[in-house]
């Protein structure tokens, strides 16, 4: 869909939450130089993201990360060459390939800007002299390691997990499929991980294939992989993924289960440091086959 005002009420509409690549912005928000570079550095110091400034998020606790209503921009007050140079000038060193696109408000003084921010291949700081990091809605300062790590992104792989669900055409089996994948600028020799789900998630018929680890209580299994076949170690280009392995989701779950849950994993990757993430299951990309 073109980036326009409808786009925009689509996003609203639909209650797209907030994730660890997107966010939403009211137009006061704007106003505040120090947390624009906090927010566009943490995206750049994770995954890359982008920062919509025009949609107010609800205040109530319960609904917070989901986007209430239009707010737009005073474009006479705010233009497209001001928030670059606030963003260029608050931020060090200077992010590139940082892209800001205004989209129309229903008058000419109005207007919406999204911020696309890339995955950068160093350490960011903010105006306030501190290194942050996206993590899913959350900005937190980097601890040290984190930093030395993004630094060494030119150095060293970064490869995460990946997730697709995926329902077949001939049959009513739905699968999950885990891939590793490489999102940095170096070949990936050796990886492996190490992923933690929900037991009852799974199909009851492949139980007996994972080790279960109780965690508060509550049954998970713990899934092993790596990107070797017979043998023979695969490496991973950067930009490429590298399927590991496929699970066969539980239909009750998928009907009944609760939809908030998130799959954590732990991903090593020849010298680079450790990788620990979650991916949300309802954010997982569903497909067909």
């Amino acid at each position: 869909m073109p980036l326009t005002i409808e786009y925009l009420n689509e996003l609203i509409n639909n209650s797209v939450e907030e994730n660890s690549q997107l966010e939403y912005k009211s137009a006061r928000a704007i106003d505040d130089k120090e947390s624009i570079s906090i927010d566009v550095s943490s995206f750049a110091n994770a995954a890359g993201g982008t920062i919509i400034y025009g949609i107010k998020e609800y205040d109530e606790k319960e609904k917070r990360h989901l986007p209430e209503k239009l707010d737009p921009v005073s474009r006479l007050k705010y233009s497209r060459e001001w928030l670059d140079q606030v963003i260029h000038s608050n931020i060090h060193p200077k992010i590139d390939g940082v892209v800001i696109t205004p989209i129309p408000g229903s008058n000419p003084a109005e207007v919406f800007y999204m911020v696309e921010i890339p995955q950068s291949t160093t350490a960011h700081q903010a105006a306030d002299k501190r290194y942050y990091r996206r993590y899913i809605t959350q900005k937190l300062p980097m601890e040290d390691y984190e930093i030395r790590d993004v630094m060494n992104r030119q150095k060293h792989p970064e490869v995460g997990l990946t997730f697709e669900l995926e329902s077949s055409t001939v049959s009513s089996a739905i699968r999950l499929s885990i891939y590793l994948e490489n999102k940095g600028n170096v070949l990936a020799n050796y990886c492996n991980f190490f992923l933690e789900v929900l037991s009852a998630m799974i199909s009851e018929a492949q139980h007996p294939l994972y080790k279960k680890k109780p965690i508060d209580g509550v049954d998970y299994f713990l899934i092993y992989g790596e990107n070797t076949r017979r043998d023979l170690i695969k490496p991973i280009l950067p930009g490429r993924r590298f399927f590991v392995r496929e699970i066969e989701i539980d239909h009750n779950f998928l009907a009944y289960g609760p939809k908030d849950i998130s799959l954590t994993w732990e991903v090593y990757a020849d010298n680079a440091q450790k990788r620990i993430s979650e991916t949300k299951f309802n954010e997982i990309k569903r497909t067909a086959k």
